[in-house]
């Protein structure tokens, strides 16, 4: 719980920090901050996140007019042209990935509950294993004393035999019945299908940036960002990107046991980790355009919730 609380509060984090970069890109020519600690160059963050957003050229052109001083007048208009289609894209990027957050969120949400209330069933039933052997140790345990002062020894060994294995039964039962207890009515319910569908996690049906995002290579990697992360989903998780019956959906009726919903957790706080990547390479491209002074230039490498 602790990890999705830290999740939920970097990603809203960076939300902020995006808007507020965003809104700062728009400022008067003649307020940009002047450093330019890349010597105009864009880091290959920024580079990627500007050809994902398809306003490289325009991201060059403003650091190249920035450099120059736009003293004319039709540079300063050029400039805050460029500046208002680069606003617009790294809005639309932003609130693409905000979409997909908040699909994987309630995705998320859903799975901790369905184990919650799984967990909840459990200790109800255990419980009730609880509470009858107190009861048949008790019972078990006046009778032989009964017998013991009417020197009934062999009666008295009887009961007290039964009500060991009683309880030794009760035991066995309620550790197996914690080893194969399934969670029923996991479909999410009609009322819910705008925000929970239970499906497998195989990264599709999200926002087209947020897509196309995940189907490039992170910088000096040659496989794709989806295509690592399936690696390691086969590594970690036996799951499969290309089998979706390997990647825990829920949406067939059928009952699932904890280690599975735990698993389908794994899948989607690895991928919603790997979508918040793009929120960093688009705050390293804002840094960029703004020619801020501490420019993000970390890699975006894949992230695998624990």
């Amino acid at each position: 719980m602790a990890l999705k609380v830290s999740h939920q509060s970097f990603s809203r984090f960076s939300r902020s920090a995006v808007c507020i970069f965003t809104c700062l890109l728009i400022q008067p020519w003649y307020l940009a901050v002047s450093a330019d600690t890349t010597g105009g160059a864009l880091t290959p963050n920024a580079a990627q996140a500007a050809d994902i957003l398809g306003i490289r050229q325009e991201a060059e052109q403003i650091i190249s007019l920035r450099r120059s001083g736009a003293s004319l007048t039709g540079d300063r208009h050029q400039l805050n042209n460029y500046r208002a289609l680069v606003l617009r894209k790294i809005f639309e990027a932003d609130l693409q990935t905000q979409s997909a957050e908040s699909r994987i969120e309630f995705e998320i949400a859903y799975a901790y509950d369905a184990i919650a209330r799984q967990q909840r069933k459990e200790n109800n039933v255990n419980q009730i294993f609880n509470a009858v052997n107190f009861t048949q140790s008790g019972v078990f345990g006046i009778l032989s004393g009964a017998d013991d002062l009417q020197n009934k020894f062999v009666q008295e060994s009887t009961e007290s035999l039964v009500s060991g294995s009683v309880s030794t039964l009760l035991a066995t039962t309620g550790i197996l019945y914690g080893k194969i207890a399934k969670a029923n009515h996991l479909t999410p319910p009609a009322f819910m299908l705008s925000y929970v569908k239970g499906k497998p996690v195989d990264g599709s049906d999200l926002p087209p940036l947020v897509m196309r995002y995940l189907d490039s290579p992170s910088p000096g990697e040659s496989r794709t960002r989806r295509e690592v992360l399936n690696t390691t989903w086969k590594q970690r998780y036996k799951a499969d990107m290309a089998n979706k019956k390997t990647l825990y959906g829920i949406d067939d009726g059928k009952a699932r046991s904890q280690s599975y919903l735990n698993s389908r957790l794994n899948l989607l706080w690895s991928l919603y980790t790997t979508i918040e990547g793009f929120n960093s390479d688009l705050l390293s491209l804002l840094n960029q355009l703004r020619g801020n002074s501490t420019v993000d230039d970390s890699p975006s490498n894949t992230k695998v919730a624990s």
